[in-house]
Formats: C-alpha cells, structure tokens, sequence
C-alpha cells in the first residue's frame, strides 16, 4: 500500500515536470541552430551538457508518467500514443546527448545532428499535444477559436442522439441524463470496469454508489459527488472524466437539475416543470423543441392514400381536408340517423380524421363505442343526440381530443370528474344540458386548463 501511495505521488508530479525536457531540448536545439546559423562556436561541453538535461528530464517525466498511468485514472487505448512516444522521445533525446559528446563529435555529420533536432521538435509536438489531449481534452486548443478554424480541426465527440419522440414519451433519466453518462463516463464505470467500485451502467448501480458511498445527493445537489468531479479545476487528478472530452455546459446544468429531481428520475418529460434555461440546454444537446405547437404538428402520420376515399359515399358523408399536406380531413354526417354499416365506411381512414360533426343522429352511449378507434380526433361535435354521463365516460379513451360539442345532451355535473381527466380536452360546449350556470362557473374557476361554455 506504501508503494501505491509513493508511486501515485510521484505520478501526480508528471504534468509539472514534463515542462522540463520540453525546454531542454528545445533550447539545445536552438543552440545549435544558432551556431550553425551564425557560425558562432559555442562550448561543446555547454552544447553535450543542455543535451543531457534534455534527456535526463525526459527520462524521469517519463517514469513519473509511467507511475501515474498505472492509477487507473486513463483509458489504456488513450494513453498509448502518448505513452509509445514519450519512450521514444526519451531513446532519441539519449542519443541526441551521446553524439554531442566529445568522443563521437567528430564521427557524426552535421547534416545527422540536424535531422535528430528536427525528429526531436516533430515527437516533441506529437508527444506534447497527445498528452494535452489527455489532460485538458481534444478541444481544448480550439475550443475558442473561430467557427471556421473550430470547425475545421475539433471533431465533435459530444454529440448526443437526437430525440424524436415526443415530450410525452422522454424519459428524464433513460433518455436524457443516460446518454450523457454514456458519452462521457461509463468507459470507466461500468459492470466490468468500476472504478471507484462505481458502477454507471444502470440507475440502481448508480444510487448505490461506489468507495465514496451514492454520487447524488438530493438534498444538496451541488454537493453531489458526480457533479463535484465534473466541475473541478481540469488539472485537479480528481477531474472527471481524467481523459476525453469535457462534460460540457450544457450537460452539466441538465445533470445538476437531474440531481435535483432524482426522485422522477422515471418520470416523462410533460409531468416534470423544466425551467427555461434547462429547455435550452435540452433543445441544444438533442433538438427537443418545448415550444407550443398546433394539434397537426404533434402527431406523426403519412399522407392519406385517396384510393382509400373511393368506398365512402359522399351522399352520406362529407369529407374535406383541414391541412395543406392533406394528412388531416373533416368528417361531416350529411343525414339523419346514423348506423354501423354508415360508421364502417369511415374505417380505412380512421386515423386521418381530426374533424367529426355527427348532429342530432339518433348516437346513443353505445354507438360511441365506434368512436374510440378515431384515436387522432381532435373536434368532436355530437350535438343534440342522447348522450348521457355514462357515453363521456366512453369518449375519454379519445386522448388527442381537445374540442367537445354537447349541447342539447343529457350530460350533468356528474360528468366533471370524467372531463378533467380528459388528456388533453381544452374545451367543452354544454348548452342546453342539465348544467346549470352556477355549476359551471364552478368548474371553470376550480379549472384552468379546461374551459366549459354554455349551460342551462
């Protein structure tokens, strides 16, 4: 344990002496360069003697190197490059030493010396930008940078899947804060791989926890030991992810409202209040748009195929589109006394009609059994027809509707129960029911987000 502790100490002492052999080798480099240049001798000894500091200081940056890759902290596949050319940085640089030396000056070209100088600058450029890489992030030199430049040398790692579904249907955790841990985090923390004994691969194993007991803490979300690793100084060695890119922005704030909303960690998106700064950073990472949109825009359904409007009598039904992409039509009973053979002719394009006006048709609460098929009904106009209480219960299957004509019903006050629970009903029409007025201007100022009109 002793020996883990020394070596982890001195493996932490890495990014600071690296410095060291870049300057050394870089100023014998433009020593010589100098000399040749100007043809000013210089010193061999001073020449040999900036040579051996230059591989000395490598040699040891590279075992302290050696020591911090052995904590654990870097995935092996991002380390090798950095690793492979820091040895042989330290094997050129000792070689570079030996033939400044005065016994084999004279035997080594010049023309030799400065290809070594100029393989000595390319392996310090790569070695040095691999291990920046690795402590900093690919972005970090560019980050900044104009979009031109950015776009041209970042590659973009933190892309996220893009959601299609809906709010209704997105998950908090599964489908927001998941992807994220994924991206960045799981590489290391996982059923095979728990660093820490964290493992990320599923919610359970996440509140569970690791060494340093559950990373979420409700209570204090800012105190949490997930979103404490991930906004640490990048050169703290307790940063996170060690390697990679950077848990950006915008994915902070969304696990930091996640943190504060754990509890609902299985809950959909349209049962969550999500501030307006959070829609923003969720509109950024997978193009979810939380503005508000019409009825047409929010369901999903190909152009209607007009062979299948051949079948329908027009003497009996009249049909019209209500969009411009002809996806959408309205339905309108032209007659007097509906039956099922008359309802059947409408099946073929159940799921294209939003708009359905069947007045004063004879509909009992049994004929509204046909109706819960229409599950893309949006207005629904069933006015004077002997509806009771009991045919709302039927309607409320209907989960896109938002418009509701009862007038001249036998609806009650016995029906608010089942019109609040309506999904989306926004309005109800009940004129000429059995609501009277003082019922109704109850229920409309218990309710905001449905509106009934009419009454007695």
């Amino acid at each position: 344990m002793i020996v883990l502790d020394i070596s982890s100490f001195f493996g932490r002492l890495h990014p600071l002496l690296v410095h060291l052999p870049i300057g050394f080798l870089i100023l014998s480099v433009l020593i010589e360069t100098y000399s040749n240049l100007f043809k000013n001798q210089i010193n061999n000894r001073i020449i040999a003697f900036s040579w051996f500091l230059g591989f000395i200081s490598s040699a040891i940056s590279a075992l302290f190197g050696w020591f911090l890759a052995q904590t654990g902290l870097y995935i092996e596949e991002n380390l090798y490059l950095h690793k492979l050319f820091g040895f042989i940085l330290v094997g050129i640089s000792f070689f570079a030493w030996i033939i400044r030396l005065s016994f084999f000056k004279d035997f080594v070209p010049n023309k030799f010396k400065s290809f070594s100088n100029l393989a000595i600058i390319l392996i310090l450029f790569v070695t040095g930008h691999n291990g920046g890489n690795l402590t900093h992030g690919e972005n970090y030199l560019f980050e900044y940078a104009p979009e031109e430049i950015k776009n041209r040398f970042v590659e973009n790692h933190n892309l996220l899947p893009e959601i299609s579904i809906s709010l209704d249907s997105i998950k908090l955790y599964s489908n927001l804060v998941e992807p994220i841990l994924i991206n960045k985090c799981i590489s290391c923390h996982n059923n095979e791989l728990k660093r820490g004994n964290l493992d990320l691969s599923s919610l359970s194993q996440l509140i569970k926890g690791g060494n340093a007991g559950s990373p979420i803490d409700k209570i204090n979300p800012r105190n949490s030991l997930i979103f404490k690793r991930i906004v640490l100084p990048i050169d703290n060695i307790k940063f996170m992810p060690p390697d990679g890119p950077i848990v950006s922005y915008d994915e902070i704030n969304t696990i930091l409202w996640w943190i504060k909303n754990s509890d609902k960690s299985n809950d959909f998106l349209s049962s969550i209040e999500i501030p307006d700064e959070i829609k923003i950073s969720l509109n950024k990472m997978y193009n979810l748009d939380f503005s508000e949109k019409e009825w047409f825009e929010k369901i999903i359904i190909q152009k209607l195929d007009e062979s299948k409007l051949v079948n329908i009598d027009k003497s009996i039904f009249q049909i019209k589109y209500i969009s411009g992409n002809k996806k959408f039509v309205s339905v309108k009973y032209l007659k007097d006394n509906l039956s099922e053979d008359e309802f059947n002719q409408l099946k073929e394009i159940k799921d294209h009609i939003a708009y359905l006006f069947i007045k004063d048709s004879n509909l009992s609460d049994k004929s509204l059994l046909n109706f819960i098929n229409l599950k893309n009904l949006i207005n629904l106009d069933i006015q004077k027809n002997s509806i009771s209480d009991e045919g709302v219960k039927i309607l409320q299957k209907l989960e896109n509707l938002e418009v509701l004509n009862l007038y001249g019903t036998k609806i009650s006050k016995n029906s608010f129960e089942t019109i609040e629970s309506f999904k989306n009903l926004k309005r109800v029409y009940v004129w000429d029911t059995k609501i009277s007025k003082n019922d109704l201007e109850n229920f409309n100022r218990q309710n905001t987000s449905i509106e009934l009109v009419g009454g007695i």
